[in-house]
């Protein structure tokens, strides 16, 4: 650029030499003028050369600068290739740094896990022992309960009778009254269930099935407690299992009926399996006792007026109440006749 700044200022130095020349030539000498000339041509010749020459030089700069600036793309291109593969190689390194940590994480928990299955399975022999132990003391505490249960189910139930064979006992002993001080009947209980234990020889005579007229004392106050009390069933019976004592407790029954007792809530026993005919009394055999309650009942509703028209008349077979209900008659109590009050 500083040639080319000289070739323009050259030029009208040439100008101004010739136009010199031109002013000065009638003046010069046509000698002076040609040498002037030539140099002019001289020196424009190199101002020319030179102008080339920074063209050229020019054109070679904007080369080398093009060159530079594909040189600076290719550089900057690499280095940015560099900086991928080193942040690439850098994740691969931390990758597999990684890798290495999780293995030896995982081997770690396989061997604390195969230390806990070895654990897990001492635990497991002595659960197992331990369960049969469990199901040996579960199945006597169960034994346990089961008889707790029924022990307090019993429990419950004669405490649920108990107000009720209180109230039962008072009415009979208000209505009984001098029959239960002078007349030999006792009132006693018996495995929650009231028993009235009456002579024979206050309900009948010696030689008959007919009721005392005195036994109706007997009868009424019992008829009206049973009434009064309707959670009670009566069950009549008589001293043995002789003809005869099942004659007399039918009576006792049709007497209790004609005195309001309903039929339903009246156990009396059954007749005589034996098809003999009746024996006189002074020729009958010595009675027996008989222990167990007979689960009969009649089911006539009028009311006998003897002992034979109540032998004559079958009882029917009705509701039965439970034997367990129904307590042994007591040893030492001949020639008696027991009215029962179960709670039903």
């Amino acid at each position: 650029m500083h040639s080319s700044k000289r070739f323009m200022i050259g030029l009208p130095r040439a100008g101004l030499v010739l136009g010199l020349s031109f002013g000065l030539s009638g003046c010069v000498a046509a000698k002076h003028y040609d040498e002037a000339r030539s140099v002019a041509e001289s020196e424009m010749a190199a101002h020319q050369k030179t102008r080339e020459r920074l063209v050229m030089a020019l054109e070679h700069a904007k080369g080398l600068e093009a060159e530079l600036a594909l040189r600076t793309q290719k550089l900057e291109k690499m280095e940015r290739e560099l900086g991928e593969k080193s942040r690439h190689l850098d994740a691969e390194e931390l990758a597999a740094a990684e890798s290495k940590l999780e293995a030896t994480v995982l081997l770690t928990e396989k061997r604390a896990a195969g230390e806990l299955v070895d654990q897990l399975r001492t635990e497991l022999a002595r659960t197992g022992q331990h369960l049969g132990m469990f199901a040996r003391d579960k199945q006597s505490l169960e034994q346990a309960l089961s008889f707790a249960e029924k022990r307090l189910a019993s429990i419950e139930t004669s405490t649920r009778h108990l107000d009720e064979v209180v109230a039962m006992s008072r009415d009979l002993s208000v209505g009984l009254g001098d029959e239960l001080v002078t007349g030999g009947s006792t009132l006693t209980a018996r495995d929650g269930v009231l028993v009235l234990s009456i002579p024979e020889a206050r309900l009948f005579p010696e030689d008959g099935n007919a009721l005392r007229p005195e036994a109706g004392s007997i009868a009424h106050p019992v008829a009206l407690s049973s009434i009064a009390h309707p959670s009670f069933a009566v069950v009549v019976r008589p001293p043995d299992a002789s003809p005869m004592a099942a004659a007399r407790a039918t009576a006792l029954g049709a007497a209790l009926r004609a005195r309001g007792l309903p039929d339903s809530r009246i156990t009396l026993p059954s007749p005589s399996p034996e098809p003999t005919a009746p024996a006189p009394v002074a020729d009958a055999a010595a009675p027996s006792r008989g222990d167990e309650a007979l689960p009969a009942q009649t089911s006539d509703g009028s009311a006998p007026t003897d002992a034979t028209a109540g032998a004559d008349s079958a009882p029917a077979e009705a509701e039965a109440i439970p034997a367990a209900k129904v307590p042994a008659a007591p040893v030492g109590t001949p020639e008696h006749f027991e009215i029962l009050f179960v709670p039903s």
